[in-house]
C-alpha cells in the first residue's frame, strides 16, 4: 500500500510539474545567491534556544513552579512514521 501511495504521489509531482525549476550553475557570479537558498537560518535554529533539561529535572521544576511539562517520546525511526 505505501509503494503505490508513494508511486501516485510521485506520478502527480511529474504531472504537476513541481520540480521542473532550472538548474543553476554553480560559478563564482551565483554562488552567493545559491548558499543563500542552502544556508540555514536563525529562525530554523530556534529550538536550539529552549532550555532543554533531562526528564526528572523538568519534573521537579514543573511541579515547583506548578506549570505543565511537555514530554514526547517515540519509539524507532521517525522518517518511516507516516
Amino acid at each position: 500500500m505505501r509503494r503505490l501511495l508513494f508511486g501516485l504521489f510521485c506520478w502527480q509531482m511529474l504531472l504537476s510539474g513541481a520540480g521542473s525549476a532550472e538548474a543553476q550553475e554553480l560559478a563564482p557570479a551565483t554562488y552567493a545567491q545559491l548558499r543563500a537558498q542552502v544556508d540555514v537560518t536563525d529562525a530554523e535554529l530556534c529550538w536550539q534556544k529552549v532550555a532543554w533539561q533531562p526528564y526528572w529535572d523538568g519534573l521537579v521544576a514543573a511541579q515547583q513552579q506548578d506549570r505543565p511539562i511537555f514530554y514526547w517520546i517515540y519509539f524507532g525511526d521517525p522518517r518511516g512514521g507516516c
